[in-house]
């Protein structure tokens, strides 16, 4: 119909300008990161957010990374992630802590641990991160 083939060729149009299609559909640039860059972003990471007071340990582990989770077929796709344990509370109360802080930190639960996908995080918001633990361990201190 025509509403599909106006949405289509509006991002057909998108790919015609590649050298600012990542900025214009940013989901294509997280998903396009190279395994090393995360990686290395983890192994960077896991330290500044175990000196963190809110967290026990901080370790750089690869995971997978769902896309499209909410159809039947849903991928995965490798990612790395940061796996956090908590300090004070279970794994779902640190979630929860992290989800209300400013800004909003989104993990998943497995295990005992919370994991911070980094195929989800822009690099230019790490520092944020740090930050935002750092404000959580002290408002626990």
């Amino acid at each position: 119909d025509k509403l599909t083939l106006a949405a289509l060729s509006s991002t057909l149009a998108l790919y015609d300008e590649a050298a600012t299609l990542d900025q214009r559909l940013p989901i294509l640039s997280l998903l396009a990161t190279p395994q090393d860059n995360l990686r290395l972003r983890a192994e960077r990471l896991a330290p500044q957010l175990a000196a963190t007071g809110e967290i026990a340990s901080a370790e750089a582990i690869s995971g997978s990374a769902r896309v499209f989770e909410t159809s039947q077929a849903g991928q995965s796709i490798p990612t790395w992630c940061i796996a956090l344990q908590a300090k004070h509370g279970d794994a779902s109360h640190l979630r929860a802590r992290l989800r209300d802080a400013v800004p909003s930190i989104l993990g998943r639960v497995e295990g005992d641990r919370v994991l911070l996908d980094l195929r989800t995080v822009f690099p230019r918001h790490d520092v944020e991160i740090v930050d935002a633990l750092e404000r959580l361990g002290g408002a626990n201190g």
